[in-house]
């Protein structure tokens, strides 16, 4: 899987994480316990791996239609950002569409925690999958 994210020429690329406890950015560790439950089949796993990547393209295609609007803003929409961090961020917005994905994907970023907007994609989609 590539661990990149943003644009190389006309291959769009999707930043994953290494399904491991250590490393950064960091696992996410609640979407690898739900893909690694014990005594799923092979068809079993591959459902729940064609879900996740089906919503994961979904999602990302909502962004990358229009990067501008929807990154800027699901960033500043935000509530986990302190006031501060939204306008430093959204005062050095940048201009390209490749700028603004890395941008949507590594807000809040840190070396213990998966950037924000990253986040709270994989807890609401695990919520929809636990319904």
């Amino acid at each position: 899987m590539e661990n990149q994210v943003g644009f190389s020429g006309a291959l769009f690329l999707i930043q994953t994480a290494d399904i491991k406890l250590t490393g950064y950015p960091a696992s996410d560790s609640q979407v690898r316990n739900w893909f690694k439950v014990p005594g799923l089949s092979p068809t079993q796993s591959d459902v729940r791996c064609s879900a996740f990547l089906t919503a994961l393209l979904e999602e990302t295609l909502k962004i990358v239609q229009d990067p501008k609007l929807q990154i800027h803003h699901a960033i500043k929409e935000l509530s986990d950002l302190r006031d501060d961090e939204r306008t430093t961020i959204l005062g050095n917005y940048p201009t390209t569409p490749q700028e603004q994905f890395r941008l949507f994907m590594t807000v809040g970023q840190t070396f213990p925690n998966r950037a924000i907007c990253v986040s709270n994609f994989m807890t609401g989609w695990l919520k929809e999958q636990m319904r």
